[in-house]
């Protein structure tokens, strides 16, 4: 049985932001695009840089990340299962 308001068709996105030398990446905004509706999901990093997503629906997405005055050039992502550790540089 799927809980209320859960679709079956949905995964789930964790990882870490890292920036120059290998810092941390605190506070910084993660945006995630489903390629095929344009609907953003925010997320923001906790003081070590990890983020996550519950519930992204199945499907390809951008990724990218701004902090400060830094935005990383998004990535491509084929979110068809759970993806778990998924490491994103910060270059300065």
């Amino acid at each position: 049985l799927t809980p209320l308001g859960v679709s079956a068709a949905s995964v789930n996105l964790d990882g870490r932001v890292v920036g120059g030398n290998a810092r941390r990446a605190a506070r910084a905004e993660i945006i995630t695009r489903n390629l095929e509706t344009g609907e953003d999901f925010r997320a923001v990093t906790n003081s070590f840089g990890y983020f996550r997503f519950e519930n992204l629906p199945l499907g390809f997405y951008t990724i990218r990340v701004k902090q400060k005055n830094h935005e990383s050039a998004p990535q491509f992502l084929d979110l068809s299962e759970d993806r778990s550790n998924y490491l994103i540089f910060l270059t300065e």
